[in-house]
C-alpha cells in the first residue's frame, strides 16, 4: 500500500510525457534540461526593456 503513491506518480509522469501537448514540448524541455537556462533573470530583462530615466 505504501508503494501506491510512487506507482501513481511514475504512471502519471509517463502518461504526461506521451500526451499530445507534452510530446510536442518534450524536445524543448529536454534541451533546456541538458543545456541549462542561460537566459537573463526577469529583473534584468525588465530593466533592459524599460526606458532610460529622465535627466
Amino acid at each position: 500500500m505504501a508503494d501506491l503513491p510512487l506507482a501513481l506518480a511514475l504512471g502519471a509522469g509517463m502518461l504526461a510525457a506521451v500526451n499530445p501537448c507534452g510530446f510536442a514540448l518534450l524536445p524543448a524541455y529536454l534541451s533546456l534540461l541538458v543545456l541549462g537556462d542561460d537566459s537573463p533573470s526577469r529583473t534584468v530583462a525588465v530593466g533592459r526593456r524599460s526606458p532610460p530615466p529622465p535627466r
